[in-house]
């Protein structure tokens, strides 16, 4: 199950990692602008399944260094699909930085896909 957005896209959030990782407590101090409440929001991650990947219309990575190698290692037939978005983690970014990083790319996203309604 995943959010359900704007012109009927659904988003789903899953990890390649498959051993689960604990959450880290450093959110971004943007996040309530935006509307986003963790306290509401937080649950245990997701490993990504090859049937994600199956009905998957669009794959989307924040950062190739750090997630191309476990694409390649569990999903190689699908490596191609992925799209990375450069989007820094600690220490690379703040989490505020990468918060408006992640912001301006989903809201490209979401202007082209209406584009393509």
């Amino acid at each position: 199950a995943g959010a359900h957005l704007a012109g009927g896209f659904t988003r789903i959030s899953a990890g390649l990692c498959f051993a689960i990782w604990p959450l880290v407590a450093t959110y971004p101090t943007g996040a309530p602008r935006l509307g986003v409440a963790f306290e509401a929001a937080l649950r245990d991650p997701l490993s990504a399944r090859p049937e994600d990947w199956a009905k998957a219309q669009r794959i989307i990575a924040l950062s190739r260094i750090e997630h191309q190698p476990m694409v390649e290692q569990y999903f190689p037939a699908d490596a191609a699909r992925v799209e990375y978005w450069e989007v820094g983690d600690l220490p690379v970014a703040s989490p505020d930085a990468a918060l408006e990083h992640m912001t301006c790319a989903v809201q490209e996203l979401m202007a082209a896909l209406v584009g393509e309604i």
